[in-house]
């Protein structure tokens, strides 16, 4: 559901892809093979921390400890 309401907001249309789990979906990302990925914090922060991919938003209410290596951007009103 955060998926669908960030690109609601954004005002994109993205084409879904289902996937049998995020090992081949991250895979897919990282090769460009997709524009963007809406996954768990904990399942994508070490490519995060390593600079592999970008995160462009959290929807959390507090700071993640999976995520506190990552620059805060800002949050939202």
């Amino acid at each position: 559901m955060a998926c669908l309401l960030f690109t609601a907001e954004a005002g994109v249309k993205p084409t879904l892809v289902a996937y049998r789990g995020t090992g081949p979906a991250m895979n897919d990302l990282i090769g460009g093979h997709v524009d963007f990925l809406c996954e768990q914090a904990v399942s994508v922060a070490q490519q995060i921390a390593a600079g592999t991919i970008k995160a462009y938003g959290v929807s959390a209410t507090e700071r993640l400890a999976a995520l506190r290596r990552c620059r805060r951007q800002r949050t939202a009103a």
